[in-house]
């Protein structure tokens, strides 16, 4: 039987992952040939609306919707979402703390499901999360394919992962051990505490003056997962990943509004990310201005060596 062929393969941990992220990328190269989303993480073991959590099948039909947008073929790995496995399950906090010893074994399994669904399929170029904002599910399928062994490295490309990126301090934290740097401790937490401050996930607390008391538990946390990024890296982590990389600025001014409105399909996530759409534009806007401030729109990828 004759395999399926595709420019791209765009591997999304969660529906909406891909589009957010990459959604100029896809946009441009489906209308040249077809690309294929990879979800992962599309499994939930209750229908759960709780503020920055919700699990549903509405969110099925977001995706449906934004494949249609920009299309694209996609499929869904019904693996099971983060905040239904283990310690963690419940705790939207424990999703963002580093992978375990039981996370470490089930990757094996993991990859062995990803591995197989990819080589049933012909593609020119692999697009993966670089886990910026540390949520587990980014970090497990970043480990899998940040290996030199790996039987897909001359393809990959690494995507800076929509919001997280938006964030300074996580973009600094994540950045600067892959590029073997050091970094300010007490910056970047005070950095990441400001952007979440301002973003919707905390702007929906309307009552004063609970908002404002939340901050110093905020920057706590943020320490707190940096501080155990950290240690994790130290002990597991470099022998893994590639060492050096080039980069890829991909303008899409072509196709702002057509990744606009696949990213608007996604109004579960929209809606906890961000104040409004005009927020959302905001951050994108603002983000692409520190890349180049010529475009309106950029993607940035990390292509390893």
């Amino acid at each position: 039987m004759t395999k399926k062929d595709y420019s791209a393969v765009f591997i999304s941990p969660h529906l909406d992952d891909a589009v957010f992220s990459c959604g100029g990328k896809i946009a441009e190269l489906s209308k040249l040939k077809k690309v294929f989303v990879f979800n992962i993480f599309t499994s939930y073991d209750e229908d759960t609306h709780n503020r920055s959590v919700v699990f549903g099948n509405e969110r099925l039909i977001e995706e449906e919707n934004a494949s249609k947008v920009l299309n694209y073929d996609f499929f869904n790995l019904n693996e099971k979402d983060a905040f239904f496995r283990g310690f963690r399950k419940g705790s939207i906090a424990k999703v963002f703390y580093p992978p375990t010893s039981e996370d470490l074994i089930y990757l094996e399994n993991l990859k062995e499901k990803i591995f197989a669904t990819l080589e049933s399929i012909k593609f020119d170029e692999i697009y993966v999360p670089l886990a910026i904002g540390w949520h587990i599910d980014h970090y497990l399928i970043h480990l899998i394919f940040n290996d030199p062994m790996n039987p897909f490295k001359g393809k990959i490309r690494f995507y800076e992962d929509v919001p997280y990126v938006f964030f300074p301090g996580a973009r600094l934290e994540r950045f600067a051990f892959l590029q073997n740097q050091t970094t300010s401790l007490i910056k970047n937490t005070l950095s990441i505490s400001k952007a979440f401050f301002n973003s919707g996930m905390t702007q929906k607390i309307k009552k004063f003056p609970w908002r404002y008391l939340i901050m110093p538990f905020m920057a706590f946390y943020f320490l707190k997962l940096i501080l155990l990024h950290r240690k994790f890296l130290r002990k597991v982590q470099r022998n893994q990943l590639f060492s050096q990389y080039t980069f890829e600025n991909h303008n899409c001014d072509a196709n702002i509004e057509l990744k606009i409105s696949a990213v608007l399909c996604y109004q579960s996530q929209v809606r906890e990310f961000f104040i409004s759409e005009n927020h959302l534009r905001m951050d994108y806007t603002k983000y692409s201005n520190e890349i180049d401030p010529s475009c309106l729109l950029i993607e940035k990828y990390w292509i390893p060596k």
